[in-house]
């Protein structure tokens, strides 16, 4: 379940015990494996919390199996948002509310809001060559109406302004992939989090550090056999 909602998991699965970032008993992480996979949520309307105020971060730990064209988190709106572009792919018509990537097949860190793909209305990115994508990291994406951050284990790794607000009618999101299964994610993704707010660099730090009481409390799960 994601937001209590339920989602459809296509060929993702859960980890062996201890899979999780911090390799404790109990805790799980979602594997994506090497086949195109996601999980796909329809009610993604939970989204314009967020949009409403045109504020979102998200906060999420992510081990690579390999570096690929590989989307981690993408939002859809119901259709298209009149004033921002309808690109790669155009979904029937509907707006990219945001996406992020971790990284692309150019080891690129991409987040972009409000459709795609001008560094001024869109997008921002930054290439981090060389980077440990095969060990856990926590990596933290920020929008504070126009100014965007990207944070990798708790330290600033790229910001900049970007003028498009957030569209208002999000409809479908989608982890470990486009909504369509293309640019499928190859490893594991542990403790995503969304927030209707700006996180301050105290709680990345934190969320980076472990520490998480701006969470809701973690429920226990039946992981599927």
């Amino acid at each position: 379940h994601v937001f209590n909602l339920e989602s459809v998991i296509n060929n993702a699965k859960y980890t062996e015990d201890k899979g999780g970032h911090t390799g404790e008993a109990g805790d799980y992480a979602m594997d994506f494996l090497e086949t195109p996979t996601n999980m796909f949520v329809q009610d993604g309307e939970v989204l314009d919390i967020a949009t409403s105020i045109n504020k979102i971060s998200f906060s999420v730990w992510v081990k690579n199996h390999a570096t690929s064209n590989a989307t981690v988190f993408w939002a859809n709106t119901s259709t298209d948002t009149p004033g921002t572009d309808n690109l790669q792919p155009p979904f029937d018509g509907r707006t990219r509310v945001t996406s992020f990537h971790i990284p692309w097949g150019n080891e690129n860190i991409y987040f972009d809001t409000a459709g795609c793909c001008d560094t001024t209305l869109h997008r921002i990115v930054l290439n981090n060559s060389g980077f440990s994508w095969d060990e856990w990291h926590h990596y933290a994406f920020v929008m504070d109406e126009g100014h965007k951050t990207i944070w990798i284990d708790g330290t600033l790794f790229h910001e900049g302004d970007n003028t498009l607000p957030l569209p208002h009618n999000s409809d479908i999101f989608s982890v470990g992939s486009r909504p369509d299964l293309t640019a499928p994610f190859k490893g594991i993704i542990d403790d995503l989090a969304i927030f209707a707010s700006a996180l301050t660099e105290e709680q990345i730090i934190a969320l980076a550090e472990g520490n998480t009481d701006i969470l809701p409390e973690k429920r226990e799960i039946e992981v599927p056999l």
